[in-house]
């Protein structure tokens, strides 16, 4: 599912005359970063709930995650449906 909102986080930082335009897909994965940690409780968090957090595809985000490749913040449960894919972080 692609949504208007994912136009908004491209993959590069654009600029203007060395000024940052918007956001960027590191933007929005260092937002769900954070708001994932604020979140911590006993009910794990999905992707299809970032998502809509942030009001973007889940297919953003979860591309987002395994573009970055970040050793300590991944999505796990490859084999269910991408809504309902957990994220997972090691070393916390």
């Amino acid at each position: 599912m692609q949504r208007l909102s994912d136009d908004l986080f491209p993959f590069h930082q654009e600029e203007e005359d060395g000024v940052r335009i918007g956001g960027c897909m590191n933007d929005l994965l260092d937002a769900i970063e954070t708001w994932f940690h604020a979140q911590q409780s006993a009910s794990p968090i999905t992707v299809g709930m970032a998502a809509k957090t942030f009001n973007v595809s889940p297919q953003l985000v979860w591309d987002g995650f395994q573009w970055r490749g970040n050793p300590f913040f991944w999505v796990s449960d490859e084999d269910k449906p991408l809504e309902e894919c957990h994220f997972e972080i090691d070393g916390v």
